[in-house]
Formats: structure tokens, C-alpha cells, sequence
């Protein structure tokens, strides 16, 4: 979290969150921050075939709506083919990329979850566990007027 608030930020990032899970002893899904197209990771650590390459930056809260995230083979060729992708399409040009770990799941609703932790004057720690993914932003375009 300091990290964070050094650079002016009241959000974490996804390895910052996966971070302060970690250290709570929940297990979260390996993961390496690359900062472009020539910082692939030893992909061998990685389990399973697929990996999956996430923009990674501040100005960009909503990854699917960017086109900023992609499932793809876990080879040298494919990741580094992802991360090219990304930059294109990135409105941040000072964004970094996570390369992480695939976890099979579901891909209806349900099957991601969000958690998220923030602070209210009026009650103090306010954590949210609801639906996650694609389908939380369906379920809330539906309840804004």
C-alpha cells in the first residue's frame, strides 16, 4: 500500500491486492509484472498451458473494456505477441503488464468473484464480496438510471 500512496494512488493494482492477500495466507495465482514486449518472464514456473496478459495501469480500471486482456499459450512467442497487442491498444502509454498464472473457471455469471476492501467515515472497514468479472459490469449497467 505504500507503494501506492507514493505514487499518489488510492488504488491498489492487482499485484498490490494479490500482494495483501498473499501476506493474509489466501492463495492467489502466480504472476510477474513485465514492462513490455522484451520482459517475458521464465514461463517454465508457470502451471498449465495458458497464461493470461493483463494491461496493467491506474488509468485504466475496466481492462475488458479495452480489449486489455488476453488468455494465450504459455510460450516466449505467445506472451510477448499478447504484450505487443496491449501496447497498441493501451490508453496509457506508461502502462506495465501482468503476466499471470490461468485459472480454469467458470465463464458464466458466478464464476468470478470481486472482493474489495475500502474505508467509510460512517462504518469504518467495508469489505464487498459480490459477483466479479464481465458479468458485475452487466448487473451494474442495468441498476444505473
Amino acid at each position: 500500500m505504500a507503494g501506492a500512496r507514493a505514487e499518489g494512488r488510492a488504488l491498489l493494482l492487482e499485484p498490490e491486492g494479490m500482494d495483501l492477500l498473499a501476506a493474509l495466507g489466501v492463495g492467489v495465482p502466480l504472476g510477474e509484472v513485465v514492462d513490455g514486449p522484451g520482459g517475458v518472464p521464465d514461463l517454465d514456473e508457470f502451471p498449465g498451458d495458458r497464461v493470461v496478459v493483463k494491461i496493467l495501469s491506474p488509468l485504466v480500471a475496466h481492462r475488458t473494456e479495452v480489449g486489455g486482456v488476453r488468455v494465450v499459450a504459455r510460450t516466449p512467442h505467445a506472451v510477448v505477441r499478447a504484450v505487443e497487442e496491449l501496447v497498441r491498444v493501451s490508453p496509457d502509454p506508461a502502462a506495465r503488464f501482468l503476466v499471470q498464472a490461468f485459472v480454469p473457471h467458470e465463464g458464466e455469471p458466478g464464476g468470478e468473484l470481486l472482493l474489495s476492501a475500502r474505508w467509510s467515515p460512517e462504518f469504518g472497514v467495508v469489505l464487498t464480496l459480490a459477483m466479479g468479472g464481465v458479468a458485475a459490469e452487466a448487473l451494474a449497467s442495468l441498476a444505473r438510471p
